[in-house]
């Protein structure tokens, strides 16, 4: 599992195990027989992970949990307890809750990326009092969102796999999530006036091929 924590129905997990671009007509088959027939067990260990990982990241205890995430882990204990107790009914409709209850987080990822993570700091410099809490935030925000950024490009990027998205252009496509990631937010007053303002950001983590001058070749 990659370091970004994400929520996923059924068959958006089943479909995640194969990267998109390199799909076998047998590789289709096989993942359609699992939608149709899924593992449960391995499902519902999956969304436990998801659990604890977002409790970690954001130094959530039970009581803390936010609604969506307390309706998710609520799925979560349910359909743990329908498995053990082998109603067919029950499970079926404990396993379609938990279904629910992640697709409502599933499209929250880069939010739910960003705000905790942030949260986190601000935490910290209460506690350490080092400066002041405008400097603080300034600092605190442009961290965060470098961070989200270089995710996300890290995860496009190992997609590309005829290698043809030019920093530039992945500068463009990283930003347009940001700013939809960040509206509304007091995050959005710290981006970069224009996608050429991540380039720095994403300098480190792009591939050789992605800082090459001319056009890509096309494959």
């Amino acid at each position: 599992m990659d370091k970004r924590y994400r929520y996923e129905s059924w068959e958006t997990f089943v479909a995640s195990q194969v990267p998109l671009k390199e799909y076998t007509a047998e590789q289709v088959s096989a993942a359609v027989e699992q939608m149709n027939n899924p593992d449960l067990d391995e499902f519902l260990k999956y969304q436990r992970g998801q659990l604890w990982l977002a409790q970690l990241n954001n130094l959530w205890e039970d009581s803390e949990l936010p609604p969506d995430w307390k309706q998710f882990k609520y799925a979560v204990d349910r359909a743990a307890s329908a498995t053990v107790s082998g109603d067919t009914s029950e499970i079926a409709l404990a396993f379609y809750q938990l279904g629910q209850a992640a697709g409502q987080l599933e499209n929250e990822m880069i939010k739910e990326a960003i705000v905790p993570a942030l949260l986190v700091q601000q935490r910290e410099a209460k506690r350490t009092r080092k400066q002041d809490e405008r400097n603080w935030w300034k600092s605190a925000a442009s961290k965060t969102l470098k961070e989200c950024a270089q995710r996300e490009a890290v995860a496009l990027w190992e997609l590309d796999t005829e290698q043809l998205i030019r920093i530039g252009e992945m500068c463009e496509l990283v930003y347009k999530k940001l700013l939809t990631a960040t509206h509304g937010h007091e995050l959005y007053g710290y981006l970069p006036g224009s996608p050429e303002g991540i380039k720095a950001w994403l300098r480190p983590v792009a591939p050789a091929y992605a800082t090459k001058a001319g056009p890509p070749k096309r494959k």
